[in-house]
């Protein structure tokens, strides 16, 4: 505010060539006008608005006139002041609530909860902006604070010493004011001395008004311009902004939401209800494929050979086929041998004539073909005692559900790549 708030650069004419009026001129973009052009603009400026005020004064109004036009770039230095302020608290609480709550979970705060209630006090901020800046726009300066009459006195005593520095320099030369005081080189008229330190009065008196107006002027511009900082700070952003967000998401408004608003908060996404799904069949998968695979082994461990023709990179439905056959050919034949012992009721091993009838029976039966699950099937099994034969029925195992249709999902490379 201090450096682009002004419209105009105001310089004393002894500042042109000076290093100050380089370092006010790089500082500032605003361009840079003399007082005595400046006050000659007042003086127009008070010839088209006289009205009944005395000779050498000057209308209060004027001074409201100029303070309007040097403080018109107020209004775009505080929107920009503004919008970088909204603009870093919206950044504050997104990544507070990217720290505190997941992506999906923060994405449905901001938009059920935190946003309106941020447009909202950005829309009060805005309205407390337009109000705090209305006094400074139109209307007539007023103020009540004593460093109004302060400054005025001071930017009067800056420019009478300014006057007097350049009138000692005329008599005494061009001697810094802090080198000690020695006698003249010559003589010294203090006549002319004192004539020059106090001119006589000019015959009009409007170059007088149009430097008290413009001292009147600088005076309140820079009341106006404390005043419109602390309002803006505390009025605006601190009571319309910063209070409402604290606001904006306590343990009263958790418990006032309605039961949709938080169903639309914590509930699942569809894409997360996707994946969740599409992550469940695949676990399912490889589930299954372990244990295929885990049957594979063990027939292995059990020597059980591979149907001729299927390489250890056969297919899967191939693999599960051959496992699932020889697995229950080797169950059907061991219960048989449980059977055979339990009915005789001696354990004398049954000849070997008994086991090959079995075993060449259990051949025959195709290894393709599944039984229910309560279904039984018998198997003559005939023993050699006295020379008469006797028929057992010996009641088959179930066989197991083959793994064909679980498996079948794999991929046909699936094996090859567990091996």
């Amino acid at each position: 505010m201090q450096i682009d708030g002004h419209l105009q650069q105001i310089l004393d004419d002894d500042e042109v060539n000076s290093d100050s009026h380089m370092n006010v001129a790089a500082s500032t973009s605003h361009p840079s006008i003399l007082r005595s052009a400046y006050t000659e603009g007042v003086s127009e400026l008070m010839r088209r608005t006289r009205g009944r005020e005395l000779p050498g004064t000057f209308n209060p109004m004027i001074v409201g006139d100029l303070f309007f036009n040097q403080s018109l770039p107020w209004s775009k230095v505080v929107q920009e002041y503004m919008d970088h302020i909204v603009a870093a608290a919206r950044t504050t609480v997104e990544l507070i609530l990217a720290h505190s709550a997941d992506a999906s979970t923060a994405e449905s705060l901001l938009r059920e909860i935190i946003n309106p209630a941020f447009d909202s006090c950005v829309e009060k901020l805005r309205r407390k902006i337009q109000e705090v800046l209305q006094p400074h726009q139109r209307g007539h300066p007023i103020t009540y604070n004593h460093y109004f009459t302060d400054t005025i006195q001071k930017v009067r005593r800056e420019h009478t010493k300014k006057q007097q520095s350049k009138l000692l320099r005329s008599f005494f030369g061009n001697k810094s004011r802090s080198a000690p005081y020695g006698a003249p080189s010559q003589d010294v008229d203090l006549e002319k001395l004192l004539e020059a330190l106090n001119p006589e009065p000019e015959g009009s008196m409007d170059p007088f008004a149009c430097s008290e107006a413009t001292y009147c002027m600088e005076a309140y511009y820079k009341v106006a311009m404390k005043m419109l900082v602390d309002n803006i700070a505390v009025l605006g952003i601190e009571s319309c902004l910063l209070e409402g967000l604290k606001d904006a998401l306590t343990a009263q408004t958790v418990m006032g939401l309605e039961e949709g608003t938080v169903q639309k908060i914590a509930a699942e996404n569809q894409d997360s209800v996707t994946e969740r799904t599409r992550t469940q069949e695949k676990l399912q998968i490889l589930e299954d494929g372990l244990h295929t695979l885990n049957r594979y082994r063990r027939s292995k461990h059990q020597g059980i050979e591979l149907p001729s023709g299927l390489s250890e990179f056969g297919t899967t439905e191939q693999l599960t086929n051959s496992v699932d056959s020889e697995m229950n050919q080797r169950d059907d034949f061991d219960d048989c041998k449980r059977h055979e012992t339990n009915d005789l009721g001696s354990p004398t091993p049954v000849s070997e004539d008994v086991h090959n009838a079995v075993h060449d029976a259990l051949q025959d039966v195709d290894p393709f073909v599944r039984t229910a699950g309560t279904q039984e099937t018998t198997v003559d099994v005939s023993d050699g005692w006295s020379g008469f034969q006797s028929s057992h029925k010996i009641p088959a195992k179930p066989r197991k559900k083959s793994v064909k249709t679980r498996a079948a999902i794999f991929d046909d490379n699936a094996i090859g790549e567990q091996e």
